[in-house]
């Protein structure tokens, strides 16, 4: 088998370019979502849906929280705002955001003004970079209720 000898040509004035070496870099491929995705724990999933205590209204808050999830699982929405969303009364919300929070599924997160900000449990899902992941459950494993 003869060697291979690999160069570069300038296209435009057709110039052998000697030196270096050629590097492909493909185009970054994006996701048909944009910002808008999210990963999901399967097995979180599972366990989570075949709970007897979670059922109407906090499955329909739990998903409503999902789909507001921003990254690093910041979930920043008031409950008049997901009550409004959803047409549910505002103590039902209160009371499936204090279910999903009993159950670890949501964990408070830092004020924002005299709002209270959310965080979706990184054992359930993840929105942000993968490197972070491991991080978020290292520290929810150290620090369960952060």
């Amino acid at each position: 088998m003869v060697p291979r000898r690999l160069g570069m040509v300038d296209l435009d004035s057709g110039e052998l370019l000697e030196g270096g070496v050629p590097v492909w870099v493909g185009a970054k491929v994006r996701s048909p979502y944009g910002r808008r995705w999210m990963a999901m724990n399967q097995d979180f999933l599972l366990e989570f849906a075949a709970r007897k205590d979670v059922h109407g209204e906090v499955l329909k808050v739990f998903v409503y929280l999902n789909g507001r999830l921003d990254f690093d699982n910041l979930i920043q929405v008031s409950q008049v705002e997901i009550a409004q969303a959803l047409e549910m009364d505002r103590q039902n919300v209160h009371r499936a955001m204090k279910k999903l929070e009993d159950l670890g599924v949501i964990l408070r997160g830092p004020k924002a003004g005299r709002s209270s900000s959310w965080k979706l449990n990184p054992n359930a899902g993840w929105k942000g970079k993968v490197r972070d992941l491991g991080p978020a459950l290292d520290r929810q494993r150290t620090h369960p209720a952060e």
